[in-house]
């Protein structure tokens, strides 16, 4: 009789351990570390204001509570300014660039258990901006020397081509303009743009490490490379076309 109930032990114990499934396993993983959502993946097209991040997270024992909640961009063709970085709703403002963008959200329990999760978000150009670009090839970027080495950038017809359009002939012009000790940039009367536009200008002039100047004004600007990563932009800017975001976006940077 003994013998007979070791058996029947050993046999329980055996349909316990094959019976445990795949699922069975990741039910005991949520008991180890918190279980985070970063949301479903994403595709938008340009022009676009702002990316909302929407992310869950909870820890599956009772004792635990989620401390701690972080948003980063992992990648992406443009730096994004994030606000709320530090909360399970995040919003990524004033993307520019076409592309595929990865954020992560982190988080921390109580117990200091962590776990993370991605979401990705594509961003395309809008279909009839490509094509009225492709068939007129608007020169929108025009650009000269003047005195003391002073390289003039012309703006005008913002709104006839795509975003990525703007930021090919701004490029060209760019290198064009490699030896200016100064940029000054102009806008032709009805130039058109939006806040968009004003940060791709000023995200591609900064990186050239020279002093930009706006025609209306007397004063210059310096920039360092990749200032909108050090600069918590507000939720809303009021301007109205390219020209007047510029100039609001430098009178907010410099404060």
């Amino acid at each position: 009789m003994f013998k007979l109930n070791q058996l029947f032990v050993i046999l329980s114990v055996l349909t316990l351990i094959v019976g445990c499934k795949a699922d069975d396993l990741k039910d005991a993983d949520k008991l180890t570390k918190p279980t985070v959502n970063a949301g479903a993946d994403q595709m938008l097209i340009l022009p676009v204001n702002s990316i909302t991040l929407s992310g869950t997270a909870k820890s599956e024992l009772s004792i635990y509570e989620i401390k701690t909640k972080s948003w980063r961009q992992v990648s992406g063709p443009q730096s994004l300014t994030l606000i709320n970085a530090d909360s399970l709703k995040a919003t990524a403002f004033y993307p520019t660039i076409v592309g595929t963008y990865i954020f992560e959200l982190s988080v921390k329990d109580s117990g200091g258990r962590s776990n993370s999760d991605q979401m990705q978000v594509i961003i395309q150009a809008a279909a009839q901006s490509m094509q009225r670009a492709y068939m007129q090839q608007v020169d929108i970027v025009a650009w000269q020397y003047a005195d003391r080495n002073q390289g003039m950038l012309i703006f005008s017809d913002l709104d006839s081509v795509s975003l990525t359009e703007v930021d090919t002939q701004l490029e060209h012009a760019l290198t064009s303009l490699n030896s200016a000790a100064e940029f000054e940039l102009n806008f032709a009367a009805n130039a058109g743009g939006n806040i968009q536009t004003a940060l791709l200008l000023l995200n591609a002039l900064s990186a050239q490490g020279v002093p930009i100047c706006l025609s209306e004004s007397s004063s210059c600007h310096s920039l360092e490379q990749g200032f909108l990563l050090q600069t918590e932009l507000p939720e809303s800017i009021n301007c109205s076309d390219a020209q007047s975001c510029v100039t609001a976006l430098l009178q907010y940077i410099e404060g």
